[in-house]
């Protein structure tokens, strides 16, 4: 099986860009999205290394910038298997406390599958969650849990099976 990848930009404040994919990855049941913001130019005053991110984020070891992942429900041998979200982060601990100070509970429904300090974030969607809610949530987290200053814009890597 092969995979395509397809980068498509969009803006912090206006997710509806990636509804459309968002849609055409879940009927046809496969592939994932990631999200990943832009962090300010390393070369800008503002882009200094945030306590806690340590020389490893710098180095790809623990990312600075999270890297937000939706993957559709498919099937699977004896089920469905549900849809996921997932958030790559540095804050080195676990961040669903944190997002909850911040206003940003898990989508409604969803089931918290795992907060790790280095493995991220993974949590299950219920099939009644919006797409939109889901690219919010995903987007509103990755900017709470990044470690560097960030931009409003945003890329996304749309992963088809082919």
């Amino acid at each position: 099986m092969t995979t395509t990848v397809e980068p498509v930009e969009f803006r912090r404040s206006d997710v509806e860009p990636l509804l459309g994919y968002v849609r055409e990855l879940r009927d046809a049941g496969g592939g994932w999205l990631n999200l990943q913001p832009v962090p300010v130019d390393a070369d800008e005053p503002e882009a200094a290394p945030q306590p806690g991110a340590g020389l490893l984020g710098w180095f790809g070891s623990v990312p600075v910038a999270p890297v937000c992942t939706w993957v559709p429900a498919r099937p699977g041998r004896r089920r469905v298997e549900p849809a996921t979200v997932g958030i790559q982060h540095g804050q080195r601990r676990r961040v669903l406390p944190l997002l909850r100070e911040q206003g940003l509970e898990l989508p409604a429904d969803a089931r918290l599958r795992g907060d790790h300090p280095r493995r991220g974030l993974v949590a299950e969607l219920a099939t009644t969650t919006s797409d939109r809610d889901v690219v919010t949530w995903l987007v509103e987290a990755g900017v709470a849990l990044s470690t560097v200053p960030l931009r409003d814009e945003w890329v996304a890597l749309v992963y088809r099976s082919v």
